[in-house]
Order: structure tokens, then C-alpha cells, then sequence
């Protein structure tokens, strides 16, 4: 009997911010022959499940970051169901990656998104009362600094007018413009914070709950990548203080998934076209040469080829796509090139 094929179930929310070793997770189900091929099956496609909450799955930029995110930085954090039959065994588990190991390997393999200008500005308020010094908005820069993004740090007093600025008509075209000229920023991470209900509860502490809702905008183009939402809680000795912990903890909620969001929209964007110079030394025989120029120009990455020479030096191409070199060598590779050298622009390959 074939085995069915292992499915993903829902992504899980990551412990609160007072956990100090935060960890994305999710719940993987597989059937194996044995639990050790079980587990290990789970945590492999656990890593690929998580990785793909960051970088766009399926291309050569996932298959390089793959690479470089191995299985033993994760975990089992707990067998949810575990089932024998004629199969094998079928378990439910919840599998954890720590906290910020996509946007890291992203990162060092996408230097340019690195250098990505990022303005977070999230006008606050508690009990209808702006904030001057948001702390969601605070948790938020922390964030997508940590996770390697470049955000703009501009004089308050700017802050101070920009946040105005957006806090009457947050998406306002012209407003955008605005804000782009006046911070040299490329992306902006906008939206609105603001507590909801308070309760006092035993012991003369008072309950809030605060809501954010983040709009993330590419200003070159003034589209919305993408919009979310969040809630959390706080307490306080006064309605003021726990309005303001329930800020804070809501901008470190968002913290949590925001940036691999922000990174996974931006591969999205269309890229700037490179060609690249591609060398493979003789023997290259024509009916291989063709082969591999047609398999390339089919390759959905390559946006064009031209052969520059084929001689008794080699195979010589030129290939136009829009990302890095290292990119295009693991392109190659998949195509089945073996990349021997890499110099700016020029690769090298064999067959």
C-alpha cells in the first residue's frame, strides 16, 4: 500500500515575549515506517515549513538557504498523536525552529534586501491619548533591526511630524510621498495602536488590551505589500500602565512574525536583471550544448539566453535574471552544471 504523503497542518504562535528563548513552531504530520524515521521526517519538513514562512518556497533562493539551516537546529517540542498500522507509524508533532534563523540565513544569502531602507512610524494611543514615545512602535524597530532590515533612524522632532502626518490618512498618496522624501525610506511599516477594554481585577491591578493593525507599503511604488493584525494584553497598577505593558507586548507580538513577513513580500518585488557570463571549457559537444541551452532557457529564473561562442574552447553563454550570482549558480546546479568558479559576473561550470 502507498503511504500517504506527509501534510502541514496550521502554523503555531510562538511563546509570549517573556520567554526567553523565543521559537517559531509548527504541527507536521508523516507516516514512516519506524518513530525514529517518523521523527526525523518531521523535523525535516518541520525546517521547510518554517523556512517558508520567510523566504518564497520553491526557488533557488530557498534551496540555498536550505542548505545552510540544518535539521539539528530544531526540535520536537511535543508528540501531540501517535498512531501504528499496517503503514507504519503516523504522528502528529510540534516542531520549533529559534526564532530568527530564516531571517538570518535569508539575509546572508540576499545581502541586497539587507540594505532595504525601512521607516516604522505606528501613531498610539491610550484611553484616546496619543502617545509620544510609542513602545509598539519601539518593538517593531527592534525587530526588524534584529532581523537584519535597515531602519531609518530620524531626528524625533520628524518622527514627531510624520507620525501626524499619517495618523489623519494613513495611506494618502500624497501623504506617502512625503514621508518618502522627507526619510530616504523604501519601505514603510505603518498602521495604527490603540487599547481597547480595561477591567480591574483582584489585588488593585488593572487589565487592558491592546490592538495593532500594520500596514507595510513600498513607497517607490506606493502598493501595499501587506496588511495584519494583532492583540494582546496587559497589566498595570493603573489603567494608564496597563494600557501602555499591552502596547508594548502587542508590538513584541507582532515582532515575532513581521519580519519574515516583510522579507517574504519583498521577494516578490521584481528584481533588477544582471546578465552573467557563463563559461564551460571544452569538450562540449553540440548535442549537449543544445540541450543545455534549451533546459536554461526554460528554467523559469533565466529570463534570456545567448550563446556568445562554441568552439574548441568551450560553450560560452550570456544569461540575463534578475538574481545573484550565487543564486544562478545553484540554478545551474539544478540543471546539472557543476559550478567550479565564481568571479563577479563570470561562472565557470562543467557537465
Amino acid at each position: 500500500m502507498t503511504r500517504p504523503a506527509p501534510t502541514l497542518a496550521r502554523p503555531l504562535t510562538a511563546p509570549g515575549p517573556s520567554s526567553p528563548l523565543p521559537e517559531v513552531r509548527v504541527e507536521i504530520t508523516v507516516t514512516a515506517p519506524t518513530r525514529t524515521d517518523a521523527i526525523h521526517q518531521a523535523v525535516r519538513l518541520g525546517v521547510d515549513a518554517l523556512l517558508a514562512l520567510t523566504v518564497k518556497p520553491g526557488t533557488p533562493l530557498a534551496r540555498q538557504v536550505r542548505r545552510t539551516v540544518p535539521d539539528d537546529l530544531a526540535r520536537v517540542v511535543r508528540i501531540v498523536r501517535e498512531d501504528m498500522s499496517g503503514d507504519g507509524v503516523t504522528l502528529t508533532a510540534v516542531v520549533a525552529l529559534p526564532h530568527g534563523v530564516a531571517e538570518r540565513a535569508l539575509i546572508t544569502a540576499r545581502p541586497d534586501l539587507a540594505r532595504t531602507r525601512v521607516a516604522v512610524l505606528v501613531p498610539e494611543c491610550v484611553q484616546h491619548r496619543s502617545l509620544p514615545d510609542p513602545v509598539a512602535e519601539a518593538e517593531l524597530r527592534r525587530a526588524l533591526g534584529n532581523a537584519g532590515l535597515t531602519v531609518t533612524d530620524e531626528a524625533p522632532a520628524l518622527q514627531l511630524s510624520a507620525r501626524a502626518l499619517l495618523r489623519d490618512r494613513p495611506l494618502d498618496p500624497a501623504h506617502l510621498r512625503t514621508v518618502q522624501r522627507a526619510l530616504n525610506a523604501d519601505i514603510l511599516v505603518t498602521g495604527e495602536a490603540s487599547t481597547g477594554e480595561h477591567r480591574a481585577v483582584t489585588g488593585g491591578t488593572h487589565t487592558c488590551v491592546a490592538h495593532l493593525t500594520v500596514h507595510v507599503i513600498d513607497l517607490s511604488r506606493l502598493r501595499m505589500l501587506l496588511r495584519r493584525n494583532f492583540r494582546a494584553s496587559g497589566l498595570g497598577v493603573t489603567e494608564a500602565a496597563a494600557g501602555r505593558t499591552a502596547l508594548v507586548n502587542v508590538g513584541r507580538t507582532a515582532g515575532e512574525t513581521l519580519p519574515g513577513a516583510v522579507l517574504l513580500a519583498l521577494q516578490s518585488e521584481p528584481r533588477p536583471a544582471h546578465t552573467y557570463r557563463l563559461h564551460i571549457p571544452f569538450p562540449v559537444t553540440v548535442t549537449a550544448a543544445d540541450t543545455l541551452v534549451q533546459r536554461l532557457s526554460a528554467h523559469p529564473d533565466v529570463r534570456h539566453t545567448l550563446v556568445r561562442a562554441r568552439d574548441a574552447a568551450g560553450l560560452t553563454v550570456d544569461l540575463t535574471c534578475g538574481g545573484t550570482a550565487t543564486e544562478l549558480a545553484t540554478v545551474l546546479e539544478t540543471c546539472g552544471l557543476t559550478v567550479t568558479g565564481l568571479n563577479g559576473r563570470d561562472l565557470t561550470a562543467r557537465l
